[in-house]
């Protein structure tokens, strides 16, 4: 990639894309921009490449998200996606579902996506419907930037993904569940160091 190309850099979620920015803030050849992956408001065969990490089996329907980004890539172009794979390997993204199961809540809508999408054949095939000419699959592992339980459990209760979920609850629930969130989080990352 030479200097006169452009990177466009999307989230639908304002924090993840103000951390973005901070950490890209001094290349000038990047844009970014609040999209929904499901609606990309960019032309049909506008770029060469495509990635998505981690924001697939967050959409509520995958499918249309990997027809969009195929609609978007030109002839040749490649696209690249990132989903949670086997709960057993993604600690930190079982803190949510713990923290509930631990207060009595049901599992909430947003976690009970994350590993929607596991099933490497199903995935394949999903790409291929989408209109993909090849699939490559495999799980992968976060190594996430966050590092203490406050910012694995902000993000998680700050992303659009749980709004729906949270808005369900009363304040006081909400800082339950919130402090039972922390507590699981504080208990899996002294686990894994």
């Amino acid at each position: 990639a030479g200097k006169d190309t452009l990177y466009v850099a999307t989230d639908l979620a304002p924090d993840f894309l103000e951390y973005a920015q901070k950490r890209l803030c001094t290349r000038e050849n990047v844009e970014f921009g609040i999209v929904n992956s499901e609606e990309l408001p960019y032309q049909n065969a506008s770029f060469d490449r495509y990635i998505a990490t981690f924001v697939l089996h967050c959409t509520p329907n995958p499918a249309k998200m990997l027809a969009e980004a195929r609609r978007i890539l030109e002839d040749g172009g490649i696209a690249g996606f990132c989903v949670w794979g086997d709960p057993a390997h993604s600690a930190q993204h079982t803190i949510i579902s713990d923290a509930a199961a631990a207060i009595g809540l049901p599992n909430p809508t947003a976690v009970k996506r994350s590993f929607c999408l596991s099933d490497k054949t199903m995935l394949k095939q999903m790409a291929l419907d989408a209109g993909f000419s090849r699939a490559l699959v495999w799980n992968s592992v976060n190594a996430s930037p966050l590092h203490s339980a406050e910012e694995l459990v902000g993000a998680h209760f700050r992303s659009p993904a749980m709004q729906p979920d949270l808005e369900q609850l009363s304040a006081e629930q909400v800082e339950v569940f919130y402090q039972s969130a922390l507590k699981t989080a504080q208990a899996k990352l002294h686990k894994d160091g």
